[in-house]
């Protein structure tokens, strides 16, 4: 069955499209003109002379050279302006910027017109007759005709592959590739057929990467997609395009089914460890996250990265609570490096799945709880694991993980209040005077806004000078202002009965003065004194969230 003359031009003109197009054209090695004859030819090198032996790679060959003719009939000078200006775009110097992209489009210009001449076909439809040979005729010329804008734009592109080691090169060269008038499918395949071989390349490796240990796959993956295979694609054809994309999510998935298979390999190892491998599986995930382009493939990778990070999140708890039973005494401690260790995970899994993330916050919480309780068991430190389990309160989400921790705060105010517990408050200083605490003094506080019914009360260490002395609350202050304004009315009043006279005010203003002395010092003091309580850990962190002391 006979080859299509399409096909048979398409594999000739494909040989030459490369940026060697015209130095390696066998009239420029061998100095002959296209018409030269086979006597002519006899004196040329065995490369030159098997080269032009087939007639369909002898008329491409020819087309790209200068025809001979003198004087050039329109048809011929055309073809010859055609060839000039792109053997000046082709053979420009790399590193010569200036005038690259004017001597493509002037190229273009020029083999546009003589694809639309039909003089210029019908010149090369006599040189396939004077070849003589049926292997080379009208058809083949038909042929070349159809393919020539596909060899001129894969020679332009396999020049900008060449030059991606130079990106502002790449850059020009792609985009004059892109205004050369020709068709978005012909462009394209033209950047495809240029970068072929490279993605092959990378579907190759990552072939040979399913026989490999997950962990060394995962790093080989990675280097795969860091390489320059990948960076030619991107950087001439976009990251965007379809070849370009399909091949990053397909690293990117071979990724994250590594991750996951590395990971459930731990499962029923020692937090530590599992937490490690969980680690190193988060990162390499968010290194295949930012490697996908398409949206399911980046959908999938953030699911599995929500669930990695859970499982780390959970490992940490498990390491948490592990600690906490060999050394409950430290449970403060390890409830704070758990908060501060998982914050940043959690904020990571809320921006994937705000559901997910409230239960993972649950666990952290109800991990903290454990850890307080046990640590307020041991320590008798119960005014410092209240205040830890009420800044607990505000990121608990579940209505049962809130109830306990309002049972677990009830009871240990409880026990605060309780007898029994003075030796604990004796070893703290006075909330107010900063004293040998001896006692303890209850501190009420309303909710937040303007609501003045006590919804906390906050019992605190304290000297037993300071139990029952009132704190400077606004109300104490309205007395004090009170105080000084009967003082005053007192005084005028003296002042009416006696006249006015100096010795008939003395007294009153006398003891005017002393009541507003007496009530500015018993209101400096109680302001002291509410100062210092508010600045209490536990009473800080409650007018922090609004609250205001009552009494």
């Amino acid at each position: 069955m006979p080859v299509p003359a399409r096909d048979v031009v398409g594999l000739a003109v494909d040989g030459v499209a490369t940026p060697d197009l015209y130095r390696g054209n066998a009239f420029r090695l061998s100095g002959l003109p296209t018409t030269a004859s086979a006597r002519d030819l006899s004196g040329a090198t065995a490369g030159v002379r098997a080269t032009l032996a087939d007639p369909v790679r002898r008329l491409v060959h020819e087309w790209f050279w200068l025809w001979p003719g003198r004087p050039a009939s329109p048809a011929v000078a055309l073809h010859n302006r055609a060839v000039v200006a792109h053997y000046a775009a082709v053979e420009a110097d790399p590193g010569e910027a200036d005038g690259r992209a004017e001597r493509w489009a002037a190229a273009y210009l020029c083999w546009h017109d003589v694809l639309a001449v039909d003089d210029c076909w019908d010149r090369l439809r006599e040189r396939a007759a004077a070849i003589g040979d049926p292997r080379a005729g009208a058809a083949e010329v038909d042929a070349l005709r159809e393919v020539l804008p596909q060899a001129l734009l894969t020679v332009h592109a396999r020049l900008a592959v060449a030059s991606v080691a130079d990106p502002g090169v790449v850059e020009v060269q792609v985009r004059s590739l892109r205004r050369s008038g020709f068709g978005e499918r012909v462009i394209d395949t033209a950047l495809r057929t240029a970068v072929a071989a490279r993605a092959e390349c990378i579907r190759a490796a990552v072939e040979h990467l399913r026989g490999e240990p997950h962990g060394e796959a995962m790093e080989h993956a990675l280097t795969i997609a860091d390489g320059e295979d990948l960076h030619v694609l991107r950087t001439v054809l976009g990251g965007e395009h379809e070849l370009t994309a399909g091949i990053a999510d397909e690293l990117a998935a071979h990724v994250r089914a590594r991750v996951v298979a590395e990971i459930n390999a731990t499962r029923g190892d020692r937090p530590a460890r599992r937490a490690a491998a969980v680690r190193a599986g988060i990162g390499h995930l968010e290194a295949a996250a930012a490697l996908a382009v398409g949206a399911r493939a980046k959908v999938h990778i953030g699911q599995d990265l929500a669930v990695v990070v859970n499982n780390l999140v959970v490992a940490m708890c498990d390491q948490a609570l592990e600690d906490g039973e060999a050394r409950p005494g430290e449970g403060l401690a390890l409830h704070d490096r758990l908060l501060r260790n998982t914050r940043a995970h959690v904020a990571r899994v809320d921006r994937l799945d705000a559901e997910a993330a409230d239960r993972l916050r649950d666990d952290v919480v109800g991990t903290s709880l454990v850890l307080l309780f046990k640590y307020a068991t041991v320590t008798r430190d119960v005014p410092a694991t209240l205040v830890a389990l009420r800044r607990l309160q505000g990121a608990a989400t579940g209505v049962e993980l809130r109830a306990e921790l309002a049972e677990a705060i009830h009871a240990l105010d409880t026990v605060l209040a309780s007898p029994g517990h003075g030796p604990a408050i004796r070893s703290g200083p006075c909330a107010s005077c900063g004293g040998r605490a001896g006692d303890h003094r209850p501190v009420h506080l309303t909710g937040p806004g303007r609501a003045r019914t006590p919804v906390v009360t906050v019992r605190l260490p304290s000297c037993r000078a300071c139990a029952d002395r009132p704190i400077g609350t606004a109300g104490h202050r309205l007395i004090a202002g009170a105080a000084m304004a009967a003082a005053a009315g007192v005084a005028v009043v003296g002042g009416i009965a006696t006249g006015f006279t100096f010795d008939g005010l003395a007294a009153p203003i006398a003891g005017c003065i002393g009541v507003a002395v007496l009530a500015g010092g018993l209101s400096a003091r109680r302001r002291a004194r509410r100062a210092a309580i508010a600045r209490h850990p536990e009473v800080r962190a409650l007018l922090g969230r609004g609250h205001h002391i009552l009494r």
